[in-house]
């Protein structure tokens, strides 16, 4: 084969590397300290490498707006011959705020979904997902 050809073949292999997707990874330690475990076991993430979203944060707190109806149908009475029954009717829009605070998050097994930026240098933990 020519020398030019063969080149122009490594030119080309070089200029066309396959990029890594999203992948899914395994929880091998828990925070701070987290791990990863990535590619068959092929590669391990440490912090250093790896964003986190809040909500998979053990302690992270959200404010939250909560709406509903509150209703009450019945209630037992005790005393006068014997006990009875009143119904009670009470059917009231109710708005709230709270605070949530997540007391579940990454744990070791978890399986975790995977980004990473465009030099492959960190990886985005995006959430906990579930093998259907």
């Amino acid at each position: 084969m020519a020398w030019e050809v063969e080149l122009a073949k490594q030119f080309k292999k070089r200029d066309n590397n396959s990029r890594i997707g999203n992948i899914v990874g395994k929880v091998a330690a828990d925070l701070p300290d987290i791990k990863v475990i990535i590619l068959d076991g092929n590669a391990i993430l440490t912090k250093d490498e790896l964003y986190c979203c809040n909500s998979l944060l053990i302690g992270y707190t959200r404010e939250a707006a909560i709406t509903g109806n509150i209703k009450f149908n019945t209630n037992t009475a005790e005393g006068g011959i014997e006990p009875h029954t009143h119904a009670v009717n009470v059917n009231t829009l109710n708005e709230q705020t709270c605070t949530i605070t997540y007391t579940n998050g990454l744990t070791i097994g978890d399986y975790v979904l995977l980004q990473h930026s465009e030099d492959e240098s960190k990886w985005f933990i995006i959430d906990k997902i579930t093998k259907l």
